[in-house]
């Protein structure tokens, strides 16, 4: 029998097995489907550009064409189904495709800003519960909070639905994105996820929209403002401390893309083109008229990374693995995948420092 200590490493051994054999056969076990890229708020800091948030954007796939895909992607070895948006469901049909994935088998986890919870989604939510289900709250207050979104009304819609999912018993989190218009009630934030005793957490990488608008950058937080953020509690401080260790004993990779985006991980977006992940926006492809698994293991599909180095300035650099490194996201912000993040750059040495700082007083 196993018990404590033998149990983790086990399952981390199994996993690690695992994970070897879907990225040596590039099996997309896990994947996102951008149901609409329309949604009811109107955050500054979106990546979508305000045109598709507003429905003004380019068509979406119908009931039928979704669930032909939910069938596809299955088939291909999906396991694990993200659900997100512009706002997921605002859609009219959003229950019954969430249904329909369920009972193919998937563990969905849904993306929501918790304002359209309604109580014909907490009825099919009992039916067939997701996985998980990550709400974004954007402040603790109703001031702040529609400062970022822009939708009167629209923070006490969200608490509402926060409490509906809680009443009902529902695993769900809250998630927030740092920025200069939130910053000051962030404890807030993490009180109330305390109060409701579901986990919280928050990232401070604002990146350009998809379409290569700079505007959301305005509203960055300093890297030593994120950092300090990152390291005010002990246990988001030693998940950090202790995934740098533990990355940093790996050999490094020298690919371009060294995550799973492509490799086992996919994005299909709401014009029903499939992505490696999210951020490679020049990387689309048409599924139209096509099947999901053909695409995916097509040479035009595989080639975003085959041959790519990363950039010489990321290629050997000991902090590669605490700056949030993304040559999607340094493409988004510069044009270029080969030219890094500086923003970036300074969160990994506000990390590497705080962590150097930490074990030096944890030795003390």
């Amino acid at each position: 029998m196993l018990c404590g200590q033998d149990t983790v490493s086990h399952t981390q051994a199994f996993f690690e097995r695992f994970y070897k054999k879907v990225n040596v056969n590039r099996i997309p076990v896990s994947g996102c489907i951008e149901l609409t890229s329309r949604c009811n708020l109107n955050c500054v800091h979106c990546y979508l550009h305000s045109g598709l948030r507003g429905g003004g954007g380019h068509a979406e796939l119908s009931t039928a064409r979704w669930m032909e895909l939910i069938d596809q992607i299955t088939d291909a070895g999906c396991l694990f189904l993200l659900f997100t948006g512009g706002e997921a469901i605002l859609r009219p049909d959003f229950l019954e495709i969430y249904t329909y994935a369920c009972k193919k088998g998937l563990l969905i986890t849904v993306f929501t800003n918790a304002t359209r919870i309604s109580d014909a989604v907490i009825e099919v939510f009992k039916a067939y519960p997701p996985r998980s289900i990550e709400v974004s709250l954007y402040g603790a207050t109703a001031e702040t909070y529609e400062k970022i979104t822009r939708v009167s009304g629209s923070y006490e819609k969200c608490r509402r639905g926060i409490y509906a999912l809680k009443d009902h018993g529902f695993r769900f989190s809250l998630k927030t994105m740092l920025m200069n218009l939130n910053i000051h009630e962030l404890e807030q934030m993490e009180a109330l996820a305390a109060e409701l005793d579901v986990p919280f957490r928050f990232d401070a990488m604002i990146s350009p929209r998809l379409d290569g608008d700079q505007a959301p950058l305005t509203f960055r937080v300093s890297p030593e403002q994120a950092v300090t953020k990152d390291f005010a509690r002990h246990k988001r401080a030693k998940e950090l401390c202790d995934f740098f260790h533990r990355m940093n004993q790996r050999d490094g990779s020298t690919d371009l893309y060294i995550c799973g985006a492509g490799l086992n991980m996919f994005y299909i977006n709401a014009a029903g083109r499939l992505l490696p992940c999210l951020m490679t926006v020049g990387e689309n492809h048409d599924l139209s008229g096509r099947y999901f698994e053909d695409v995916w293991r097509s040479e035009a599909f595989k080639k975003f990374n085959q041959g790519k180095k990363a950039p010489a300035l990321c290629e050997k650099c000991d902090i590669k693995m605490l700056c949030g490194y993304c040559p999607g996201f340094f493409k988004l912000e510069s044009g270029s995948e080969q030219a890094p993040s500086e923003y970036l750059c300074a969160i990994g040495r506000e990390r590497r420092s705080a962590i150097l700082k930490t074990g030096a007083e944890g030795k003390q």
